[in-house]
């Protein structure tokens, strides 16, 4: 199990498996609505997926732009791929 808190001399270095605890205002009816699409019953687990779901998302925009830029054509020659599998 990692430690939370390693403690040298009078200061704390956190590490980064540290759960954050934050107060936030959240629209109640979007967390429900949110709650309900994502299938979840608390809202931690309501907001830690819908994170998830955003960051999702963007990793697919990002390759699906990558995409559109040609990054990938090459994969599509014959004879790049028959040397990726040497």
């Amino acid at each position: 199990m990692p430690e939370r808190e390693q403690r040298t001399g009078r200061l704390s270095r956190r590490t980064a498996y540290e759960v954050i605890r934050t107060m936030v205002d959240l629209d109640d009816a979007l967390l429900a609505e949110a709650a309900e699409i994502l299938g979840t019953a608390t809202k931690r687990a309501t907001i830690n997926g819908a994170l998830a779901e955003l960051v999702a998302a963007a990793r697919r925009r990002r390759f699906a732009d990558l995409v559109d830029e040609g990054v990938f054509d090459d994969l599509r020659d014959p004879d790049v791929m028959r040397g990726a599998w040497r």
